[in-house]
């Protein structure tokens, strides 16, 4: 009975912890007691397990109730044990989903902190944008009232312009009177001068001629040679010929007529006996860095910074033709004997020949260096270019292949001009070396070097001049005199000073008819010399 009694009790013990299975999921310290639960459990499994043995041998309780007893014991324990490692798992994933969601806090609260930044970053940048836009709409309304003042200020700059231009245009006609009137006197003086030596001639003539007494001896003329192109040795006038620096000088073949070239874009032709002005040639857009006349004088070419020459007629006054092609300025022009081609060289490095009767380019030779003057052999056959480079080079007309190169002529400054001579055997050149130097066109020799103290080569573009016999040659220099040399010995001969007080002389020109002589400076005056 006892046996029995502590069955029952251990079976509703047993009931009562398999019918309450939750009271393994409590906390950590409820997990201590589980574990205590089922120590209690074991030691209640041993005394069943006596029990079963006495109350087997007392109560009757067959061998296989007592093993089935065990089973569901064993069973429970079982499903204790499995409940229990659940438990220590789920509080092992508790644990780190807590830490888990403890990182994601500090996350949230960072994004929180930076969304806070980045909405405090784009108030501020908003604050700038409003500024900003305010400063662009005030400066566009000054912008604005900027544009009206300059169209207003361009408006009075074009009146005075045209103000300035009549001052000026009244200005040179008063200063060409005076010097007209001076010049009247001065040739007036010239005359009587010229009258009393003739009449002092004929006296003398006379004498020589009269028959002596008895006689019947014809008179006896003695012929008296005047030489021509003796180089001038004073100034015969001076005037103001443009309204800046004058670029070139070039007489006609018959020498009655001289043209000047300006920068102020246009050409003008003077009467070469009184140095009158007979008419103004324009079109040009820029400077007219070279003026020469056609070998029949009907025709001015000019070379031009606009990247063209251009063919003015001498009689009409009006313009031809313009030959374009070039992609850089022109500085050199020169015709063939025959005046029906012409060749320009530019600063793009190119020489060209034109065909005037169409007016186009028939012929393109590349140069390597840029060009400041070019001339024609009087057959036509062979072009001469001075670069910038220092070297002179001889190229075929026809083919457009270079014959001879000297290179280094004016060591490595630049060549200013070059100049063909009358008879088309020799060439002068001009360098920034303070030198002039003579060619043999056949030998391509060196027959003379020139120099003298105190002149010097001022602009890129000096124009140098041989006389007609080429005897002589003329240049420019920097203090405004013109200096003449004896090319034969290669000494200076003369310095004609006193017609470029105020300016660098740049061009000269020597008359094919008589000992005249013209030449211009930077500030648009021009001196003949006789």
């Amino acid at each position: 009975i006892i046996l029995e009694r502590k069955i029952s009790l251990l079976e509703q013990d047993l009931n009562r912890i398999n019918n309450k299975p939750g009271l393994l999921r409590h906390s950590h310290s409820e997990g201590t007691h589980g574990t205590a639960s089922h120590a209690k459990a074991s030691g209640m499994e041993s005394g069943i397990a006596a029990a079963a043995a006495g109350s087997s041998s007392s109560s009757g309780l067959s061998e296989a109730e007592v093993e089935t007893l065990r089973a569901q014991l064993a069973q429970a324990h079982r499903r204790n044990a499995d409940h229990a490692q659940r438990l220590l798992d789920a509080q092992h994933t508790i644990k780190q989903l807590q830490h888990r969601c403890s990182l994601n806090d500090d996350a949230i609260d960072d994004w929180r902190d930076r969304l806070a930044k980045s909405q405090s970053r784009i108030e501020f940048l908003d604050d700038q944008c409003h500024e900003k836009n305010t400063t662009v709409q005030v400066l566009r309304d000054e912008l604005q009232a900027l544009q009206i003042e300059l169209i207003k200020s361009e408006e009075k700059a074009k009146i005075l312009a045209q103000e300035n231009q009549t001052l000026v245009e009244k200005y040179l006609e008063r200063v060409n009177a005076d010097a007209d009137k001076m010049n009247q006197a001065t040739q007036m003086f010239e005359e009587v001068k010229q009258m009393q030596a003739k009449a002092e001639l004929n006296k003398a003539v006379a004498a020589e001629t009269s028959p002596s007494s008895g006689s019947e001896a014809l008179p006896r003329v003695r012929r008296i040679s005047v030489p021509t192109n003796v180089p001038p040795t004073r100034l015969h006038k001076a005037c103001v010929a443009h309204r800046s620096e004058v670029t070139a000088v070039a007489f006609n073949p018959s020498g009655t007529l001289f043209a000047t070239a300006s920068s102020d874009k246009t050409v003008k032709l003077w009467d070469a006996r009184s140095g009158a002005h007979k008419s103004t040639m324009s079109g040009s857009l820029q400077t007219v860095m070279s003026a020469v006349f056609s070998p029949s004088g009907e025709y001015i070419l000019g070379a031009c910074n606009d990247n063209s020459a251009r063919l003015w007629s001498v009689e009409k006054g009006v313009e031809r033709h313009t030959l374009t092609g070039h992609i850089g300025k022109v500085f050199g022009a020169a015709f063939s004997a025959d005046g029906s081609r012409v060749a320009t060289g530019s600063h793009d490095r190119t020489l060209k020949l034109w065909d005037l009767q169409r007016g186009h380019c028939v012929r393109t030779i590349f140069c390597f260096s840029a060009c400041n003057g070019v001339a024609l052999t009087r057959d036509g056959t062979t072009l001469i270019s001075g670069h910038f480079d220092g070297s002179v080079r001889f190229w075929s007309a026809a083919k457009g292949d270079s014959v001879r190169e000297l290179t280094a002529l004016h060591g490595k400054k630049q060549v200013t001009s070059v100049v063909l001579s009358s008879d088309g055997r020799r060439v002068l050149t001009c360098g920034r070396d303070d030198t002039l130097r003579v060619i043999d066109v056949t030998t391509f020799e060196t027959v003379s070097t020139m120099t003298a103290p105190g002149f010097r080569c001022a602009l890129n573009w000096t124009k140098v001049a041989f006389s007609d016999d080429a005897r002589y040659c003329a240049a420019p220099g920097h203090d405004g005199n013109v200096y003449i040399w004896d090319v034969s010995k290669g000494t200076l001969h003369s310095t004609l000073s006193n017609g470029h007080d105020d300016g660098v002389a740049s061009c000269v020109a020597w008359s094919p008819s008589d000992s005249v002589m013209v030449s211009g400076d930077r500030s648009g005056r021009i001196a003949v010399w006789s």
